[in-house]
């Protein structure tokens, strides 16, 4: 398989599972035990009112209207490794500068290298001072593998899973995200997956009406419900950002709003 850059009318459409694999090998790398992985930077947002974040490299999705900078496309070119220790010991300094007590690990796709995001949860099970752990992802690798959310699921107590949706149908998700549509259904297998194991959960959508028609909307809310009822009370519905970087990839993807 060839990496996928950014999206463009003329690339084919990819497998998730397999590019996640393939940015695996460049964002990670073994460190005697431990397996380090690239993050940009780390840095407090105003998110959740306020949480120390790790902005890591490399995602197996290519959205059109994605925010996150060019290590997305690029992850060899940015970053540089980290221990699951450094990871920890940056979020901690950073979470109590601001008198805080939860951290987060968004950018990117987290759950690329389930090896070093196992390590850095087991570290942060162990500290009292981290009450919360956010976790954005667009549940493409759980929905492939249930044995990673059960896995996950042994950190319920302190780990919340965000899982950002992108379409309400396979054939908008392959247009929105560059993946084959019959990856469609894994975030949404996920979320169930999660739910199941007692892992708190919601979801963001990408609903911005000059994307997604309300057909379109009523269908993906129709799905949410079929998994649980409370589900589509408590969704966060996006809107695009026209970051530099938003802009630059809706016009190679050939997309005027």
């Amino acid at each position: 398989m060839v990496y996928v850059r950014e999206l463009t009318p003329k690339v084919p459409r990819f497998d998730p599972i397999e590019l996640a694999r393939l940015t695996e090998s460049i964002v990670c790398k073994r460190v005697g035990t431990r397996v380090a992985r690239k993050y940009t930077h780390f840095k407090v947002v105003k998110f959740y009112g306020g949480v120390a974040t790790g902005f890591v490299v490399g995602c197996n999705l290519r959205c059109f209207f994605c925010w996150s900078p060019p290590s997305r496309d690029y992850p060899e070119r940015y970053g540089r490794f980290y221990t699951p220790e450094e990871v920890v010991n940056t979020l901690v300094k950073l979470m109590k500068s601001v008198g805080g007590d939860r951290v987060r690990i968004s950018g990117g796709e987290p759950t690329i290298s389930r090896e070093h995001l196992v390590q850095v949860l087991e570290l942060i099970e162990a500290r009292s001072d981290i009450r919360l752990f956010i976790l954005e992802t667009n549940g493409i690798l759980l929905g492939y593998d249930r044995s990673y959310v059960k896995e996950l699921s042994r950190f319920r107590d302190k780990v919340v899973v965000r899982v950002s949706l992108k379409a309400g149908t396979p054939e908008k998700f392959s247009e929105r995200t560059g993946a084959k549509p019959n990856y469609f259904e894994l975030p949404f297998r996920a979320i169930r997956w999660l739910l199941d194991e007692g892992v708190e959960t919601y979801v963001a959508v990408m609903t911005d009406p000059r994307l997604m028609t309300r057909e379109e909307r009523r269908m993906l809310f129709s799905l949410l419900t079929g998994i649980d009822p409370k589900l589509p009370l408590e969704v966060e519905e996006e809107s695009i950002e026209f970051f530099p970087q938003t802009r630059r990839r809706l016009r190679l993807a050939g997309i005027e709003l």
